[in-house]
């Protein structure tokens, strides 16, 4: 895990597989919040397309004829090339809607081939031994990455502070 809480002995990792036993809350590999809003979605014939973090990294095209992606559930960890879709897209006239907690707190990078990917979040840009800030994994927010995740949704959080795009302190 990469938190204390969950992990063995209290440590987070700084690198999790995606090839790991789930317990069963994450036995689809979502959180709770995705299948309610496929269901709710669903019941009001609401046509919905789906993709994953790793779809936003890996094939940007897959927002071609999008007017709408909705983020929804916990979306902390986010890859630069993930971000920088989203971020394009919007630009672009994509629309956003944001159902989710803590959107892009943490800029992470995924290692490994497509078969074995690990995500890699160090959660602190000086302990990163990736020299790129492009690739260097830690809060968007901190002066290595100097890219808070209100420059891309508005409204940010660090800590417990919280801060309006345009206030760009951490």
């Amino acid at each position: 895990s990469l938190y204390d809480y969950g992990s063995v002995g209290g440590q987070r990792l700084s690198r999790v597989s995606f090839q790991r036993p789930l317990a069963e809350r994450w036995r689809y590999g979502l959180d709770d919040w995705q299948p309610y809003l496929a269901r709710w979605l669903d019941r009001r014939g609401i046509r919905a397309d789906f993709c994953t973090d790793l779809d936003l990294h890996d094939e940007p095209a897959v927002l071609d004829g999008a007017s709408l992606l909705v983020v929804a559930g916990h979306h902390a960890y986010w890859t630069r090339e993930a971000r920088t879709t989203f971020d394009s897209r919007v630009a672009a006239g994509l629309n956003a809607a944001l159902l989710a907690g803590q959107v892009m707190c943490w800029q992470a990078r995924l290692e490994g081939t497509a078969v074995a990917r690990s995500l890699v979040c160090f959660k602190d840009a000086a302990l990163d031994p990736e020299p790129r800030a492009t690739h260097m994994s830690g809060r968007w927010a901190d002066p290595a990455l100097a890219k808070p995740e209100n420059s891309s949704v508005g409204l940010g959080s660090a800590g417990s502070k919280t801060w309006l795009r345009g206030d760009v302190r951490p």
